[in-house]
């Protein structure tokens, strides 16, 4: 199971513990610098295995957001609601998912109560064999699309229960974890065939064939690393 991550992502240092009962989440600790209410945890809760509430407190037992987690009758993420209760703000994330293997998601934002403006953003992932193979992101003020590459690793994150299920809203609010693999590269195109930035990464796996480490590499090399730490 995964105990730490160590990381660096675009400068900004970061660590992760985990704690579970048995292999469900029970708390992550952070401690983000350089960000408002950067040191804290979330409480994990489920029903059944799915993870479907996450309330974030700050260091001093604060309480900053509840997030609810919501699911389809296939048991695929459906909707994620976020609430920060101390500004009366609230930000509904929904998932919908097509019989050719994309997830088209789109934001609303409003009060803790109501949340029905549009961000006017909208992200399309196309998954292959339970992996995101490509996403679009598409906004009045920009588009893009980003091209993944991974491993044939495992994931850190394999063993923890119900974490696969919500690994998209994961995906979209930090990138550190791919569905099931590791991340190798990641390519983005501002345009049709022309490339903005390559990522290239670097790992070194335990015996069980986890990652230990993840760096990027080239002009790259120490804006983007990663340690992983295994109970």
């Amino acid at each position: 199971m995964l105990k730490k991550i160590q990381s660096v992502d675009l400068g900004q240092i970061a660590v992760h513990k985990f704690y579970y009962k048995g292999t469900k989440l029970s708390k992550v600790a952070f401690d983000i610098q350089g960000q408002t209410n950067g040191v804290g945890y979330d409480k994990y809760s489920y029903t059944n295995d799915l993870i479907t509430e996450i309330k974030t407190y700050s260091a001093n037992n604060q309480l900053l957001a509840i997030t609810i987690l919501s699911y389809n009758s296939s048991n695929q993420l459906a909707e994620v609601v976020k609430v920060e209760p101390s500004r009366n703000y609230g930000l509904r994330t929904v998932f919908s998912y097509s019989l050719t293997g994309t997830v088209v998601v789109q934001s609303f934002y409003g009060n803790t109560t109501v949340q029905e403006s549009s961000t006017n953003q909208t992200t399309t992932f196309y998954l292959l064999n339970g992996e995101i193979e490509k996403k679009d992101f598409l906004s009045i003020d920009m588009n893009y699309t980003i091209v993944y590459v991974y491993d044939n690793s495992k994931n850190p994150f394999l063993n923890v229960t119900g974490y696969n299920a919500i690994k998209l809203y994961s995906f979209i609010n930090n990138g550190l974890f791919g569905l099931n693999h590791n991340l190798l590269q990641q390519t983005t195109y501002l345009s049709p065939d022309v490339i903005d930035t390559q990522v290239d990464f670097e790992l070194e796996y335990n015996n069980n064939n986890f990652p230990t480490s993840r760096y990027a590499t080239g002009s790259f090399s120490g804006v983007y690393q990663y340690l992983y730490e295994y109970y």
